[in-house]
């Protein structure tokens, strides 16, 4: 007996879905039509050039079936090698000196935990952005002094 993930996991997929199966059956149903349609014109009988182009499309379509399923096969390598990543948030650096401009970070006042004020003011100022912890007062002051 398993035991249900945690919350916030993201559940597995079941391998035999309906989606699957359907999408499955109309596959094989679409190239059965394909197939016979092409026994249609073939028997008709093709000239030389029209021969080489048709064993041209048949070589293409198998190339192209390959070609999905190696795409398949490995995308499906990559879910099962990096499952653990689509099912928690990615780890950042708890400090960061600039943002994703360039541009310095300066924090103020110094000792205050930016996470945890009601209200953050942020300036930018050339190649520094100023991040300013507390609330606004009608002077334009902030409720901590500065």
């Amino acid at each position: 007996m398993s035991t249900p993930p945690p919350a916030g996991d993201v559940p597995a997929k079941s391998e035999t879905s309906a989606p699957f199966t359907r999408h499955a059956l109309f596959s094989i149903a679409l190239w059965i039509t394909f197939v016979v349609y092409w026994n249609i014109v073939l028997g008709r009988g093709v000239a030389g050039e029209a021969g080489f182009t048709v064993v041209l499309l048949f070589f293409f379509v198998i190339l192209q079936v390959f070609s999905t399923l190696a795409w398949v096969a490995h995308n499906q390598g990559l879910s099962e090698r990096h499952e653990g990543r689509r099912r928690r948030h990615p780890v950042s650096p708890a400090l960061t000196t600039r943002d994703f401009l360039g541009r310095l970070l300066q924090a103020y006042p110094l000792d205050t935990d930016l996470t945890l004020a009601p209200v953050v003011t942020v300036r930018v100022d050339g190649e520094v952005k100023r991040l300013e912890a507390g609330l606004l007062l009608s002077e334009g002051r902030s409720a901590l002094g500065k």
